[in-house]
């Protein structure tokens, strides 16, 4: 089968615990774009914090995408320009961060270049470093400056998460998408928005049927673009339920795992 596009998630995934592209991936997705494979990204994390990445594996020259915010924002890298985006209004933002607020958890939203947190803590802070995008305090929601965000995110212990989770889907399942993503990250995008049916959207625009694309991912934000997928793919470390819809199981992301794939399935020679 001659997959015509890779889509992977970065944390935990493309990226190692070092929160870097190892040699090994970067020189293999490289020669898989000279192939003619298209490479996309697709991450919960904002867009702003993929790009650097993306230039890394050199995607601009090689006409690849970003679907960031799990799939609310698709960016084409080649012509520099947003072709999707779908996001949550003010009202929203509020909402979310009530629920936060009223459950003793951490609340934050991302514009344009930085964080909007209530509180510096372990769980915002992680988020901080790994984006490296700048941070203001909220200090009160109702005199913040009204705008919107594709993502929103609530932090804190898994364990509190787990059941803030079922609660709030309950509450909100006909306005938000809301998934677990890191143990201590809750993700809201739009209804409707997803790594899967983003990757829908991408690939009428290329004319791609969905068969022909490879996903690969290790979490629950990953799950609806594997259900898509002609080849859904799990690495060695993710999650018991994506494993089980996978038609193969990669190395971990400590290990390469996106050389194991493209070595196994688009015959690059060594």
């Amino acid at each position: 089968m001659n997959y015509k596009l890779i889509a992977t998630d970065m944390d935990d995934t493309l990226l190692n615990k070092e929160h870097t592209i190892t040699r090994e991936n970067k020189d293999s997705i490289i020669m898989v774009q000279e192939k003619g494979v298209k490479f996309v990204l697709a991450s919960g994390r904002p867009t702003f914090a993929m790009i650097d990445f993306a230039e890394e594996l050199k995607m601009n020259k090689f006409g690849g995408y970003l679907l960031g915010f799990n799939g609310g924002e698709i960016i084409d890298l080649k012509e520099k320009k947003k072709i999707f985006d779908k996001s949550l209004n003010f009202n929203d933002i509020k909402t979310i961060y009530n629920e936060a607020i009223s459950r003793n958890l951490s609340f934050l939203f991302y514009k344009d270049d930085t964080i909007y947190a209530n509180e510096l803590n372990i769980y915002t802070e992680e988020e901080i470093i790994l984006t490296r995008m700048k941070y203001k305090r909220i200090v009160d929601i109702d005199r913040l400056e009204e705008m919107d965000t594709i993502k929103c995110m609530i932090l804190g212990e898994p364990e509190k998460l787990t059941i803030a989770q079922k609660e709030i889907q309950e509450k909100y399942s006909n306005k938000y998408v809301v998934n677990i993503s890191k143990p201590i990250f809750m993700e809201f995008t739009c209804k409707g928005i997803n790594k899967g049916e983003s990757l829908k959207k991408l690939c009428e625009i290329l004319d791609f049927d969905t068969k022909d694309i490879a996903c690969i991912g290790d979490s629950y934000n990953d799950m609806s673009m594997l259900e898509i997928a002609g080849l859904p793919i799990a690495v060695e470390n993710a999650r018991e339920d994506l494993k089980k819809i996978s038609k193969f199981i990669t190395t971990s992301n400590n290990n390469h795992a996106i050389k194991t794939v493209i070595d196994k399935f688009f015959f690059i020679e060594q």
